[in-house]
Order: C-alpha cells, then sequence, then structure tokens
C-alpha cells in the first residue's frame, strides 16, 4: 500500500485485496474510507470505514460510469470530508490505477500529488503503478480507455 497524494495533509493510498482486509494496516494509516472498484465474492471487513464497492470487471464490461461512480466517492470522503482513505482492487495495477488516475488528473490542482510537472494522465498511471512494482505500462486497456473518456481526453492521444 501505498500514498500517491495529500489533500489538506490527508491521504489517498494505493493498494490490492489484502490492504482493504487488513484491518491493523487499515487502522495504523487512519483509514475510514476504502473505496474498492471490483467485483469481489469476499466481504471487505468494515469495521468504522466507509466502503463503496464498484462491481466491474477488469476489461470491456468497465465503463466510463464505473469511474464517475468511484470518483464521486473519493471527492466526497477524501477531498471533501477528509477521511484519509484507501482506493484498492484485485493487484492494485489496473482499475484501481485507473480510478486513482482520474481522481488525481481532474483535481491536480488541489491535490499534494509528488510527481512534477504533470504532462497528462498516463503520467499519473505509470508512476502509480512504477511505485506498486509493476513497471510503467498503462493499466487494462478497457479500463483505461473508459477513463480517458470519463475525463473527456480524446482517446488517440494515447
Amino acid at each position: 500500500m501505498i500514498e500517491v497524494a495529500r489533500a489538506n495533509g490527508v491521504p489517498v493510498f494505493l493498494g490490492d485485496h489484502t490492504h482493504t482486509r487488513n484491518i491493523s494496516l487499515r487502522q495504523q494509516h487512519g483509514i475510514k474510507a476504502v473505496m474498492v472498484p471490483m467485483h469481489d465474492p469476499l466481504d471487505i471487513p468494515v469495521n468504522g470505514a466507509e466502503v463503496l464497492r464498484v462491481s466491474a470487471p477488469d476489461g470491456p464490461g468497465w465503463k466510463p460510469e464505473h469511474t464517475r461512480q468511484s470518483v464521486e466517492f473519493l471527492e466526497d470522503v477524501h477531498l471533501r470530508r477528509g477521511l484519509p482513505t484507501l482506493c484498492a482492487c484485485w493487484t492494485g495495477k489496473s482499475r484501481s490505477v485507473s480510478v486513482l488516475t482520474a481522481y488525481l488528473w481532474k483535481h491536480r490542482d488541489e491535490l499534494r500529488i509528488p510527481l512534477e510537472p504533470l504532462w497528462d494522465p498516463s503520467q499519473l498511471a505509470e508512476w502509480m503503478r512504477n511505485l506498486r512494482g509493476h513497471g510503467a505500462t498503462l493499466p487494462e486497456p478497457a479500463v483505461w480507455l473508459a477513463t480517458l473518456a470519463y475525463l473527456g481526453i480524446p482517446t488517440e492521444c494515447f
């Protein structure tokens, strides 16, 4: 689990499914909200945290609407209400990276992101994947294209 940005001193983290279930790790980092952009048959222990699960596959079934719903949750819990937040899909390299890319890009002027200069959203995605040890490739193509569509960025740019 890695911290990818701060808003008013409050962190937002990128992780994988093991982090969503690890209560002691979430408590250690003060996580009060969990965004889970995946279909996951396993229960996520709430333990006082707000949890949103957007049930969608890592592939062609992912739509801009899934990105919108996920980003709106992050805007509410992290940006507006100031809750330390974890965004985690199964491996932490496609859906969660795409959701956080959309959130960070949309609010890049309001968030403290330790990456300068920011040229385009793909730079954010590659940076987060590198931090997680997944290499500097973009997320699953259908998920990435839906993210760009949500952001209103022409896909021919990528």
